[in-house]
């Protein structure tokens, strides 16, 4: 995988009894670990000395979907974020799926969130000279519903945080997450309204879905002045690539560049 000189990619991988913490290689697959530890018994600053140093950076956290840990979707994604301009370093949040039934796997992804909620904390606020962008998509909202647990009511974590595809309620933010907007100073929240997969998984869950909503549909359910609907709908381009309309956050070269805007003015 070409990847730019400046663009490291680490990984902390959930596993059933223990999370592993290493970096991926030059051919995008996992290196050794630099240590697995058993659940409940990490070394946090010795992992936080690994993942973030004291550098002044800026951070990419990415949550992938369901079955993003295979190693080609992964490769492919990887690839796409090194086209990120002003990210230093990313830190993929590696879960396992528990096989082919959607509903199980969503309810079993907030659990392994739930696991290194505490560490993912301590991450955020580990380096006071990183500025910390936070990436979700799909089903990986679902796990950070459980890394979202370990945050603190009033603590700001981030400069960014996006929702991409987002497969959660669409009144999440009345719920779970109706303090997310102190944790960021800005959060964008894009949407497809013919994202195929979010309406399927709106028919399994009987309830619309957050990556579906329109622009101003937040007003009924958020105050906060600092989250944003962008709905991609018509912007032109890649549907070929994704006739899912699913994955227009890597693959669509429109999106990747308002993302580029967004993390520059985010953290300058």
């Amino acid at each position: 995988m070409e990847t730019r000189a400046d663009m490291t990619h680490y990984y902390i991988h959930i596993k059933q009894d223990s999370v592993s913490i290493g970096s991926f290689n030059s051919r995008n697959y996992m290196s050794p670990p630099f240590r697995t530890y058993k659940q409940g018994n990490f070394n946090e600053k010795e992992i936080a000395g690994f993942l973030i140093g004291e550098d002044d950076q800026t951070i990419l956290f990415y949550v992938h979907c369901w079955l993003g840990n295979i190693g080609f979707y992964n490769e492919g994604v990887l690839k796409k974020l090194d086209l990120l301009d002003g990210i230093d370093k990313t830190i993929s949040i590696v879960w396992e799926s528990t096989g082919p039934r959607y509903l199980r796997n969503w309810e079993q992804a907030r659990l392994q969130g739930q696991r290194i909620a505490g560490l993912f904390e301590y991450l955020l606020r580990f380096s006071t000279n990183s500025k910390n962008i936070l990436l979700c998509h799909s089903m990986g909202h679902a796990v950070f519903l459980g890394l979202n647990e370990g945050l603190k009511v009033s603590r700001n974590y981030f400069n960014l945080i996006v929702f991409a595809g987002a497969d959660l309620p669409s009144d999440i933010f009345d719920k779970d997450l109706h303090y997310l907007s102190a944790a960021a100073d800005s959060i964008v929240v894009y949407t497809h309204q013919r994202d195929y997969i979010l309406k399927v998984s709106s028919r399994l869950h009987k309830q619309k879905r957050l990556g579906l909503v329109q622009s101003g549909e937040l007003q009924n359910f958020a105050e906060a002045q600092n989250i944003m609907i962008v709905d991609v709908t018509q912007w032109p381009g890649n549907r070929a690539i994704s006739p899912s309309n699913h994955i227009y956050f890597k693959e669509h070269d429109g999106v990747r560049a308002d993302l580029i805007n967004r993390i520059k003015n985010s953290t300058n």
